[in-house]
């Protein structure tokens, strides 16, 4: 098994180095963002701004990876390599397995590094403001992982059985649900100037652990549901890759 990991490795590196270098080119140009307007804002609204402009960055990192994800298994859509992999011993259990722990190695990536960054994006504020009451996103790196774990459990199985076209428009037409669910969202807001207030009196609920219960079990629980999915995923990818590589146009 170990093999077809170091394939994966080697094949996917740019993938996997993506999701190592995104954190810090984010902090880059948070920090750069902020040095640019921090004179056109007020000392109060400071704290908020940077809040949710690191929110902002942070998750386009996350939408890039979970974007870039379509290379791992469109590197591999050849007949031949697909008939030359089956044909070795547990080959089809090889092949998938390889995917999803690579999958899984760029998200501990991922997460390691931005939360380095948090931490070193903090001491960078300290030295510079000496503030030291900057929110942690930790919590909130570590919720976006499940979410990539759960969307892969999602699309994976599709894209074993259906091709890479398939799952990105599996990708596109969630995007496509996720904008016009944040559009609707935005119609409770209670004024359209006042939504980087809202937005960071949210974020500093759900920083310091003050949401709802109900919200809360949801978030608790959310981990192990991801992982179940993943595995079960993992299970019905296993089955369908064979008849996918029918679709395979070489």
């Amino acid at each position: 098994m170990q093999g077809v990991v170091y394939k994966e490795l080697r094949q996917n590196r740019v993938f996997f180095i993506q999701g190592l270098l995104m954190p810090p080119a984010g902090i880059i140009v948070t920090l750069l963002m902020y040095a640019a307007i921090k004179d056109n804002i007020s000392a109060g609204e400071s704290d908020t701004f940077m809040m949710i402009l690191r929110l902002i960055i942070q998750t386009v990192s996350f939408m890039m990876l979970w974007m870039g994800s379509s290379s791992v298994f469109s590197g591999d859509e050849s007949k031949k390599w697909s008939a030359f992999i089956a044909a070795a011993p547990n080959g089809r259990v090889r092949h998938i397995y390889g995917k999803y722990v690579f999958y899984f190695m760029t998200l501990g990536a991922f997460f390691m590094s931005s939360v380095f960054c948090d931490s070193f994006f903090s001491w960078l504020l300290y030295c510079g403001t000496g503030k030291t009451d900057m929110l942690s996103f930790t919590n909130l790196y570590f919720l976006m992982i499940f979410l990539l774990l759960m969307m892969f459990a999602f699309e994976t199985p599709f894209a074993a059985r259906f091709g890479s076209k398939l799952g990105t428009g599996i990708r596109i037409a969630v995007l496509s649900v996720l904008f016009l669910a944040f559009a609707a969202g935005m119609l409770f807001v209670p004024a359209a100037d006042n939504i980087a207030d809202y937005l960071g009196e949210y974020l500093t609920k759900f920083f310091e652990g003050e949401l709802s219960d109900g919200v809360t079990f949801i978030i608790s629980v959310f981990p192990c549901v991801a992982m179940g999915a993943y595995l079960l995923s993992y299970k019905i990818s296993e089955s369908c890759w064979l008849k996918g590589v029918e679709n395979y146009d070489k």
